[in-house]
């Protein structure tokens, strides 16, 4: 079952906004700064999540097809044996 990206690289950019802010305005840096920063990490958070997510949909709906070709050629193997 693929994972949805969108809502789950939200999740990841939010959290990365409010972590680099939090660690921004505790370091003494102005708002603005902080703001900037944080819009910044949480985009590219959103972006790196996005790729990071289709690629684990990639390799996991490939490994369930091969398990399926697997299945049905035992399948065909088994059902081809007994007609014998």
């Amino acid at each position: 079952m693929p994972l949805d990206v969108r809502p789950n690289a939200v999740k990841v950019a939010v959290v990365v906004f409010f972590i680099t802010a939090t660690v921004a305005v505790c370091s003494g840096l102005p708002m603005c700064v902080s703001s900037w920063r944080s819009a910044t990490a949480a985009v590219i958070s959103y972006i790196g999540a996005t790729f990071a997510i289709k690629a684990i949909n990639s390799i996991v709906m490939s490994a369930m097809v091969t398990e399926q070709i697997k299945q049905n050629q035992r399948r065909k193997e088994d059902t081809g044996a007994g007609g014998n």
